[in-house]
Formats: C-alpha cells, sequence, structure tokens
C-alpha cells in the first residue's frame, strides 16, 4: 500500500517507529537510474548506467541476480 498522500517526512520526526540502515545495496561502482520493487516486495531490481540490472534480496540486502552483465555494447538502463 503507498503512503497516504498526506505523508511527509516531517510528520516521521515524532513518530515512534524508529528507521535504522540495515545494508548498501551493491558496491556502488556504477550509477542508478531506477529501482523498482518485484509485486511481492522480495526482490529490489537496480537499472544501472552499465547497462547491467541488478536484483537483490530485500530482506538479506544480497545480490541475488545480474542481467545484461555479458553483453558487447552495453547501453544505461532505465
Amino acid at each position: 500500500m503507498p503512503p497516504s498522500p498526506d505523508f511527509t517526512l516531517d510528520m516521521a520526526r515524532n513518530s515512534k517507529v524508529k528507521v535504522s540502515h540495515k545494508y548498501t545495496l551493491g558496491d556502488c561502482s556504477t550509477q542508478t537510474f531506477s529501482v523498482k520493487y518485484d509485486p511481492n516486495d522480495k526482490y529490489i531490481a537496480a537499472a544501472c548506467k552499465d547497462g547491467t540490472i541488478k536484483l537483490f534480496n530485500v530482506l538479506t540486502g544480497k545480490p541475488s541476480y545480474v542481467l545484461n552483465s555479458h553483453v558487447e555494447n552495453p547501453f544505461p538502463m532505465i
């Protein structure tokens, strides 16, 4: 369910819910143009400047799949 239109980060400041950094997805060696969750929120896909699409397991933060890693002339994915 997406956040309500009334949600702002200012409201989170007084919230009892704590947000903390769990892990960084990937090695940050290439620019990421877009990210998208799968319908079941198990994976997150990152479209990268080097032409790869990297899928990470959301629960573990570990890479699960890399698509387009062996393309001869890669182009950025959006």
